[in-house]
Formats: C-alpha cells, structure tokens, sequence
C-alpha cells in the first residue's frame, strides 16, 4: 500500500509542474516514477528489488537488473530466484554457470508458496535440465549449496 501512496504523490506533484511540451512532461513523469521504484527497492522490500529489476531489462542495463534480481532473491523472493537462474542458464548477461541455475531454480521451487503448481513443475523442470548437464561434482557442490542456504 505505501509503493501507491508514495507514486501518487509524486505524480500529484509532477502534474503541479510548469506547463511543458507532452513529451517532456511524460518523461519528467518516468523519471519521478522511477526514482520513487529506485527508493523502494533501496528499502529493502524484495518485490520493490524484483520491480526494479524488471525496468532495467527494459532499459537494457543487465549489470543492474542482476543487482536488483540478487538482492530480491537472496530474501528469498521466488520470481527473482527464477529469474537468475534463467540468466544463469542461458548465460544472458552473466557467464553460463550451470550450477549458480540449479541452486537458484532449486531454491525457488522448494521455498516460494505464491507459485502455482503448474509454475512450480515447470520451475522443477528447468533445474532438472539444468542438473543433467552439469558434472557430479558440480552437482554435488549445488546440492550442498542449497541444503545450506537461509534468505538473508
């Protein structure tokens, strides 16, 4: 509730601006929208973290998407855990690393209880593709990973 309560006012107080050309006016809109989602995810808040994540994809800037991603999913936060492992996977924006996927597939799929079955399954579905192309060893090193973790 406090996220709506703190972009009203900031649109509130970009509508009270000098009258400016449309397009200069949504963009000073963007940008106040967005330093209010800045000040969230800086609370702390992991969906504020995962939020902010997702708007620096769309901006293209994957070293701060990881950021956000992270911090959103070493809480414990599901969607973001997913989403790293994704990167990881895919070695999009970060190296492929098979076994920072598995741990973090691993994690979200035994530990966030907002997924739906289906989401959950094909969660579980990715990290055993994962696993199949990893080495025991890594497999082994992942596995412990996860046995051991606990959401800061």
């Amino acid at each position: 509730m406090h996220r709506w309560i703190a972009l009203a006012a900031i649109l509130f107080t970009a509508s009270s601006a000098l009258p400016a050309p449309a397009d200069d006016r949504m963009d000073c809109y963007r940008q106040r929208i967005m330093s209010a989602c800045e000040w969230l995810a800086r609370k702390g808040n992991p969906e504020d973290q995962y939020s902010f994540g997702l708007y620096h994809v769309e901006r293209r800037d994957y070293a701060n998407a990881w950021k956000w991603f992270h911090s959103a999913a070493v809480q414990g936060y599901g969607i973001a855990q997913v989403a790293l492992g994704g990167m990881y996977e895919e070695g999009k924006f970060v190296p492929q690393d098979y076994v920072q996927a598995y741990k973090w597939f691993s994690l979200s799929a035994s530990g966030d209880q907002t997924f739906t079955i289906e989401d959950r399954n094909n969660v579980i579905k990715s990290r055993d593709l994962v696993e199949s192309k990893m080495t025991p060893a890594q497999s082994v090193e992942a596995q412990t990973f996860v046995r051991e973790w606990k959401p800061k």
